[in-house]
């Protein structure tokens, strides 16, 4: 049987046996099951956990985890997996745990990319997401990516060569520097991937790493999908995409979601293709509210995609993702958390405007920083030193470089711990932030003989609007709250049976200012009702809605 650590990179067997082992010690409170198969044929678990004897799963308002839609981003579903732990076990023992799972309903999904996970874990290779060959892949020149040394980790080459654009810095030989404009003299070196050449040229040695498994299902999602090499044939071509996407299509009672990913050390938010000012505005305020208990609770800062976490120059809206697709299409608030970050570990700083961009030209001196945390913090283990190497085309090399497994991608295990608490908090206080509706006030009024007036107050007492955002609305996401009486032998006199109310405001809502005195949002209706009782004691009321539960309050005539 496999045990909880939580410091661990934990396998699909793993994970697999883990889950039914919580299932099996926790049965009122946990379900595993699946809901998809991976490309190679894997079930892919989603686990469902609440208090099963306050109500069923899909009648409390539901959040939403996974991890690893990017195969090697395994801090995620260490994230998950201790989320899933720490609900489970405190439960009873937590007061704010407690109440989540009776109230609430967590749908933890702690690794898509289940095959290209299993893959970066026991092989030296680095697949994106899926173990599926890109197209064309054999008919291209280049480096196929190989642990020649055998050590486990593909690394670096380097290559003397007069025009090379690299140089060893003087302060450290470990580190490759870019050559400067007015650089003549000195050794000069190409950097490459480690591996072997396909078709090798001796008069053309010129040449790129290349990887078979390039496919991103971060990139195959229906939002403003487009298609190209990385992308998918067509929107949720891919089997996990897919499956993601029908699994909440199917949980409409999902209001916040947290998607986990390396590295950064950065929550990112939508928008993904447009600013700011281009965005609805009382979503942004949202948004920008629930990141700011994330920061408080993480040590992150929190952007938007577009504006503070692009690659693109000048920026570019990123295509198929998911954080947009949940947000444009489902109204959903949701955030994309990069895990950990070895810049800060090391003592570096990055500006905040270009955080996605940094690792792409590091500073000599930044780079004498992180050498400096991997041999004070990790003996030297994190980087491969260069040592000779006799290639089979290239002649002498030298091969070496970073693990970029655990440093730069993972936390060395050492640091994984501190990845984990501040945020699982996170996702507990945005799930806490959902709307939860109540029936509170019943009153029963005769009128005459078996006549009587029954009135019932429906109150949002959550932090979110029962539409959850403006963008869920627009996009016909989310139906009016329902308030149905109904009573074994009692006629319906005045009103309707089953009356649509609207939408209740939650408390979070920034309401329209006014000179000296905001007014109160509107987070209550009174519903009632004349009914002829024909000898009955009692009927019954029950509230519907897509995202803030569904309760019933039985009134004794």
């Amino acid at each position: 049987m496999v045990q909880y650590e939580k410091a661990k990179y934990y396998n699909y067997k793993e994970i697999t046996e883990l889950l039914h082992q919580w299932q099996e010690d926790h049965p009122d409170l946990f379900n595993v099951e699946t809901f998809g198969k991976s490309y190679e044929g894997r079930d892919i678990w989603y686990t469902e956990i609440t208090q099963q004897h306050t109500g069923n799963a899909e009648d409390k308002p539901a959040f939403y985890i996974d991890a690893n839609l990017h195969a090697g981003e395994v801090t995620g579903s260490a994230v998950a997996l201790y989320t899933i732990h720490y609900l489970l076990n405190e439960y009873g023992n937590d007061e704010f745990v407690t109440h989540l799972l009776d109230t609430r309903t967590f749908y933890i999904i702690p690794r898509i990319s289940v095959d290209g996970s299993e893959e970066y874990l026991n092989t030296p290779h680095t697949p994106r997401s899926s173990t599926k060959v890109r197209p064309y892949f054999e008919e291209e020149d280049g480096i196929l990516a190989e642990d020649l040394t055998g050590n486990g980790v593909i690394t670096s080459m380097r290559v003397k060569a007069e025009n090379g654009a690299w140089k060893k810095s003087e302060k450290d030989p470990r580190i490759m520097l870019r050559r400067g404009p007015a650089d003549y003299k000195g050794e000069f070196y190409h950097v490459f991937t480690e591996g072997l050449v396909k078709d090798f040229n001796e008069e053309d040695p010129l040449f790129s790493g290349k990887t078979k498994y390039y496919l991103d299902i971060n990139r195959n999602f229906p939002a403003n999908w487009e298609q190209n090499d990385v992308s998918g044939n067509y929107p949720l071509s891919e089997p996990e995409s897919r499956a993601v996407a029908e699994f909440l299509m199917e949980k409409k009672n999902v209001t916040g979601i947290i998607s986990y990913h390396t590295a950064g050390g950065i929550i990112l938010r939508p928008s993904a293709e447009k600013k700011d000012d281009d965005m609805n505005q009382d979503d942004l305020n949202m948004f920008k509210a629930l990141a700011k208990r994330g920061e408080e609770l993480t040590g992150y800062p929190s952007v938007s995609v577009f504006e503070g976490f692009n690659y693109q120059i000048p920026k570019k809206p990123l295509r198929g993702v998911f954080l947009e697709w949940t947000y444009e299409h489902l109204g959903i608030f949701n955030y994309t958390t990069e895990l950990w970050d070895m810049a800060k570990s090391a003592g570096i700083t990055k500006p905040l405007d270009n955080y996605a961009r940094y690792w792409l030209d590091v500073s000599e001196e930044d780079q004498l920083k992180a050498f400096a945390w991997n041999d004070n913090e990790l003996a030297g283990e994190g980087f491969k030193e260069w040592e000779k190497f006799d290639h089979p085309q290239l002649g002498e090399v030298e091969i070496g470089g970073w693990d970029l497994k655990y440093t730069r991608q993972n936390p060395p295990l050492k640091f994984l711990a501190g990845e984990l608490h501040g945020n699982m908090l996170f996702t507990l206080e945005h799930a806490a932030a959902s709307p939860l509706l109540q029936v509170t006030n019943t009153k029963v009024e005769s009128l005459a003989d078996d006549l009587y007036r029954v009135s019932v107050k429906v109150e949002n007492t959550g932090y979110l609007p029962t539409y959850v955002s403006e963008k869920a609305k627009e996009r016909q996401q989310v139906r009016d709250i329902q308030v149905i009486l109904d009573g074994k032998g009692v006629d319906v006199v005045q009103g309707k049976a089953v009356q649509k109310i609207g939408h209740l405001d939650g408390y979070g809502k920034k309401p329209e200012a006014s000179f000296l005195m905001a007014p109160n949002v509107l987070s209550t209706k009174t519903v009632s009702w004349v009914v002829k009782a024909n000898g009955a004691d009692k009927v019954n009321v029950k509230v519907t809605s897509c995202k803030a539960g569904n309760v019933s309050k039985e009134v004794k005539l």
